[in-house]
């Protein structure tokens, strides 16, 4: 079976992510992007591989499934509001480097923060993006992990994101010898105060170049 139009994001992901090691039993005659946002690909026997990559990338998510649990858990009882997050990226730059991410910039654009690249093969670029800060609320949850930052709780998900970015930079540094091109790994401060600009002020300092 070939890879056809309008195949889902997961395979479409895979494919750039792997795309020139995935070719196992036919040549890839003609690949390009359309305007829809799918792949259109011929003579490109994909099946029983794109199978294979995602057996193993859902083995080793539930392999390392508690140390997302371990270190969201972490996160969220030391929330940190936006623009001093400054445990949390530290926390993060040292889970990258002990995990084996190539790359790893703390202070990224005079922030808190984290940029990390796994190098693959190839010059392709795939980014992704998780937010690091909390907010002023206090949490009256009552949950052994409840935040110990007095008026302040991660109560829009941001150690979650943060966690299961980290780890995902953990499964894609286990296979990184099967990555056509590199994964950046963006993790941005200052998602929920519009005055500090998180986002903007990452583009404006070239997170999406070099590479992009």
């Amino acid at each position: 079976m070939s890879l056809k139009e309008g195949v889902g994001f997961k395979e479409n992901l895979l494919y750039l992510l792997f795309g020139e090691h995935l070719n196992l039993r036919s040549n890839v005659r003609k690949f390009y992007y359309c305007p829809e946002g799918v792949f259109k690909v011929n003579s490109f026997k994909v099946e029983d591989t794109m199978e294979e990559l995602k057996r193993i990338i859902e083995q080793l998510s539930k392999e390392f499934k508690e140390e997302v649990v371990e270190l969201r858990r972490d996160l969220h009882q030391h929330p940190e509001l936006s623009g001093r997050e400054f445990r949390t990226a530290r926390v993060v730059a040292e889970k990258l480097k002990e995990y084996g991410v190539d790359e790893v910039v703390e202070n990224f654009g005079g922030t808190t923060a984290v940029v990390g690249i796994i190098e693959g093969k190839g010059d392709r670029c795939v980014a992704l993006r998780a937010d690091m800060d909390a907010l002023p609320t206090e949490e009256k949850t009552g949950k052994p992990y409840a935040s110990k930052v007095e008026g302040v709780m991660h109560s829009c998900g941001h150690d979650a994101h943060t966690a299961i970015l980290v780890v995902a930079a953990k499964v894609l540094c286990s296979i990184k010898d099967r990555l056509n091109g590199k994964v950046k790994l963006i993790f941005q401060p200052c998602e929920e105060r519009s005055d500090c600009a998180g986002a903007a002020r990452l583009i404006k300092a070239g997170v999406l170049e070099n590479p992009k």
